[in-house]
């Protein structure tokens, strides 16, 4: 947990960069005309984007809770933003105002990841080694998974295009932020819980029966489960299935002396 990492102090403002062209991204999409003849293309291709700029983004702040929380501070200005600008205006404020809800779940994933990747640092740092999964108790991580479904709602809703109330309504940014808080926000005590909504997602996507609607929804949350995965996938690397090899008796005498030995050396 120690080791030098000289990339370390870049990863904020890399993952900053990296939201930042999501967030045009998902303008771009939500801009397309449906009736323009090349709009499977163009859908398609600005939906690779997305995926793309979302991935590098959470990969980007891997293991950084400030990278994660700056991150996170990018999609809640831009969330804000579209709040706050009429969506009967121009046509980019307007698709800024149509995002905000994606946007305050992507800003609710990467400050819940930014606590959970804290979190477990701070475990791992305590016990000197990796995490075991199998040291955890079953009660809490089955707990963790049920309460971390419980804000998959909106990936099984029935209309996509009704997940969200429309932007200004005081509730709807607090609901959605938690909703995406709560996501990554125990994946400390369960790792496998992000990979859970890709898995509800893709299955939602196909028990649609209308084309164009499944390809809404699928635009529409897809960028959600991939950006909790790509956030905490590195929480995985302090886990591990063994128990850590105690410490024996010898070596915790030798681990009290070392530093009174290094002590009367300087003296």
């Amino acid at each position: 947990m120690n080791e030098i990492q000289p990339f370390r102090p870049l990863q904020a403002p890399v993952a900053v960069a990296l939201s930042a062209f999501a967030i045009i991204a998902l303008t771009e999409l939500h801009s397309l005309d449906p009736d323009s003849t090349s709009f499977s293309i163009d859908s398609f291709n600005t939906l690779s984007a997305i995926v793309f700029w979302i991935v590098s983004a959470g990969v980007a702040a891997y293991n950084s809770p400030q990278a994660q929380g700056a991150t996170s501070a990018v999609f809640t200005v831009a969330a804000l933003m579209g709040e706050l600008m009429p969506a009967d205006s121009e046509q980019g404020r307007s698709v800024l105002s149509q995002i905000s809800p994606i946007l305050w779940i992507l800003a609710g994933i990467m400050c819940g990841s930014a606590a959970a990747t804290h979190t477990t640092i701070s475990r791992a740092s305590k016990h000197h080694s990796t995490l075991s999964i199998t040291d955890q108790l079953l009660g809490r991580i089955v707990g963790a998974i049920l309460v971390s479904l419980l804000a998959s709602a909106p990936l099984v809703s029935t209309s996509p295009s009704r997940l969200w109330a429309a932007p200004g309504h005081g509730s709807m940014p607090v609901i959605t932020f938690l909703c995406g808080f709560v996501m990554t926000a125990f994946v400390g005590l369960s790792p496998f819980i992000p990979p859970i909504y890709l898995v509800i997602t893709l299955v939602r996507y196909y028990t649609f029966d209308n084309a164009d609607a499944a390809g809404t929804y699928l635009a529409n949350i897809l960028p959600i489960p991939l950006l909790a995965i790509s956030a905490t996938a590195g929480l995985l690397s302090m886990y591990h299935y063994k128990k850590p090899r105690p410490i024996t008796s010898g070596q915790s005498t030798e681990s009290r002396i070392s530093p009174q030995h290094k002590d009367t050396h300087e003296e």
